[in-house]
């Protein structure tokens, strides 16, 4: 815990970097930080534990503050997990936007498991913290799972963000399976329009 971030993303607007099969441990700032461009995460991407359990130490395994990440594992390949950071597992700040495919594994039960996953994080599994009425596409987050976290919600998400949740798992928390929470105290900032969680009939497969 005495290093920086693991991976700094900073190619640059229009430009491109990816990433699979890389174990991170133990880093004393972001496990993975994206600032701008694109970054692909691929198949057997582990980061655990991040940061320091302390008031201005904790750490997420990935935070996105600019640029798209897209995580993608089909089923069969080996899961990309974020566990056990001392803040998110994933986290979406500022302008970032966040993309993930992913297949959870509910038969015969749910147990947790999946292609992509968020478990066991000190605070909410994902965290969504976009700045309002700024944020450049819609993430779509399509088969994630969300699981025990220790000290907040599954999926924690600020109004004024802009995302569509489908076919994921967020069980087993700390609080809540999903989480909405005031982003500011302005139009933009309490907007949920940008949250889509799926309709009355299906509940987006969730």
């Amino acid at each position: 815990h005495t290093s920086g971030m693991a991976i700094a993303v900073a190619p640059g607007v229009g430009k491109a970097a990816s990433i699979s099969n890389v174990a991170i441990k133990n880093t004393g700032d972001d496990g993975i930080a994206v600032m701008n461009g694109a970054l692909a995460i691929g198949p057997g991407v582990t980061v655990t534990s991040a940061g320091h359990a302390t008031a201005t130490g904790r750490r997420s395994g990935l935070h996105v503050a600019g640029g798209t990440v897209t995580i993608a594992v089909p089923a069969g390949q080996t899961p990309t997990t974020f566990t056990a950071n001392t803040l998110h597992g994933i986290e979406v700040t500022d302008l970032g936007v966040l993309n993930i495919t992913g297949v959870p594994v509910t038969d015969p039960a749910i147990t947790g498991l999946g292609t992509v996953v968020a478990s066991g994080n000190s605070r909410s599994n994902i965290f969504i913290a976009q700045t309002p009425g700024t944020v450049p596409s819609v993430g779509t987050i399509d088969g994630v799972v969300a699981w025990n976290s220790t000290g907040g919600a599954g999926i924690e998400i600020e109004t004024g963000s802009q995302l569509k949740l489908r076919n994921s798992v967020s069980l087993d928390n700390d609080s809540d399976g999903v989480l909405i929470t005031t982003g500011d105290a302005t139009t933009a900032g309490e907007a949920v329009g940008g949250i889509d969680l799926g309709t009355a009939n299906s509940f987006g497969h969730n």
